[in-house]
């Protein structure tokens, strides 16, 4: 290893990304699907694993937790996203009772 860094956390963050990156987006698109922001959730997993290198550089394999989150984030998003249609649903049958009745 070269830098005195690398050797305190154990990986070197930008080989990471690049060894990983792509891996990590299939693993995301395969388990969650594609409708969730694929691109975003992996890249919000990096940041999150780049503010705490110091902790997840010295794991065995970093790019599991990276992957974990990952697909923490894309579950949350999902689940975000069918909430939302749940309340557009109700308030488009809201406003179609609301419709009925005036008229």
């Amino acid at each position: 290893m070269e830098s005195d860094d690398v050797a305190v956390t154990g990986h070197d963050f930008d080989e990471v990304y690049t060894q990983h990156a792509e891996a990590t987006l299939a693993v995301v698109i395969a388990l969650r699907g594609a409708r969730v922001g694929v691109e975003d959730v992996v890249q919000e997993a990096f940041t999150r694993a780049l503010q705490r290198w110091d902790q997840v550089g010295a794991m065995e394999r970093p790019d599991l937790w990276i992957q974990r989150v990952a697909l923490n984030l894309a579950t949350s998003r999902l689940r975000r996203l069918a909430s939302e249609r749940r309340a557009l649903e109700r308030l488009r049958r809201h406003r179609a009772a609301i419709g009925s009745v005036r008229t």
